[in-house]
């Protein structure tokens, strides 16, 4: 805790010496470190209440985390994109926002919640750049919906 609380006090002194810059400002987030590691809690505290990855399949309200990250994480998205697709999902849930239909099919779509973008955001870097808990018979489900997948 000690550690925690010198490091932000240097980053404070830090940058606070720097002269101001004329750039133009955006709404863009960027999450920093501290940010990031909060996704996990916000993650287990808002998202796991529906997205469980200790429930059976068969007691399931939604597909769990690790299902998420492996529909909206595909080959050659970066992190930023990945919150932002996220986003556009959470701010709007919708048939036509979701890449997940087999989900769809089974669940419904989900209420819409009133999240903020900056917990989305903190929570997508985290799981972009972490291992996440998965329930223990979430190999073997995909395989059978990719399988599903060919036959079409």
């Amino acid at each position: 805790m000690k550690f925690i609380a010198i490091f932000i006090m240097i980053l404070l002194l830090s940058t606070g010496c720097k002269q101001k810059s004329d750039a133009a400002y955006t709404s863009e987030i960027i999450p920093s470190n501290t940010t990031a590691l909060n996704g996990k809690l916000l993650m287990e505290q808002k998202c796991y209440v529906c997205h469980s990855p200790s429930k059976s399949m068969q007691d399931r309200l939604a597909p769990p985390m690790i299902a998420v990250k492996k529909h909206y994480i595909t080959e050659g998205i970066t992190n930023k994109e990945f919150a932002l697709e996220l986003w556009k999902w959470v701010e709007n849930p919708s048939k036509e926002n979701s890449k997940m239909k087999g989900a769809i099919n089974r669940f419904g779509i989900m209420p819409k919640q009133s999240f903020e973008k900056e917990e989305i955001t903190a929570i997508a870097y985290y799981l972009y750049g972490n291992e996440i808990e998965q329930p223990e018979w979430i190999e073997e489900h995909m395989g059978k919906m990719r399988g599903r997948k060919r036959m079409n």
